[in-house]
């Protein structure tokens, strides 16, 4: 019997790349054809925003990573002010083994409950320091998921791969700070203000 405070460590995901000392604004480097249609049919992504038309911005994101935390409502913002702004969120747990059991949480409660990912992932954005399996099953059984379930979940290898293959697309497509963002034909690596944020999005409306 799996438990919950014993999620699958064994087969852990390892970081795919060095993190970057975060920039002021986001770096601009240049993607590989196809890299922005792979990362919309990697595993275990989550959509926000509107339903219909191309992704704005794809964000590949680590549950502890500061600046991913201090971004959140800067993009919660941007998608209550423009009904036409869609975001992809990929878990991209890179930071260490407590990123990775946050990350089978995620992943798993996406799969089974995705009426109950945007407050879950709202939740896990506002912890204040290391976010792991146990504080991800905290999250989602305040917002009422049967964490028994959700763990059994958790562990299946559809969830290791999931991430698995987000930390691969990461690792070849030189993703090498948290949070990284992709719209169009480039990737912006580091913390992206507002500003950057909202030209972004208006080129790609």
């Amino acid at each position: 019997m799996i438990n919950r405070r014993a999620l699958l460590i064994s087969g852990a995901v390892a970081a795919a790349s060095p993190v970057l000392a975060q920039q002021p604004e986001a770096t601009r480097i240049d993607l590989a054809d196809g890299a922005m249609r792979e990362a919309l049919l990697l595993p275990g992504i989550f959509r926000l925003g509107a339903r219909d038309g191309a992704a704005a911005l794809v964000e590949f994101f680590d549950y502890n990573c500061p600046w991913c935390r201090y971004a959140a409502p800067e993009i919660e913002a941007l998608l209550k002010r423009d009904p036409k702004f869609k975001l992809i969120l990929v878990n991209y747990a890179v930071l260490g083994a407590p990123s990775v059991l946050a990350g089978k949480v995620a992943v798993a409660l996406a799969m089974e409950s995705p009426e109950k990912y945007p407050a879950f992932h709202r939740e896990m954005m506002a912890i204040k320091g290391v976010a792991g399996g146990d504080e991800a099953l905290a999250v989602a059984k305040r917002l009422g998921v049967d964490v028994d379930a959700l763990t059994e979940t958790a562990n299946l290898d559809v969830v290791t791969a999931a991430l698995r293959a987000s930390a691969d697309f990461g690792d070849r497509n030189g993703l090498t700070a948290t949070p990284s963002w992709l719209a169009g034909r480039s990737a912006y690596l580091g913390y992206m203000p507002p500003a950057q944020m909202r030209a972004i999005v208006a080129q790609r409306a």
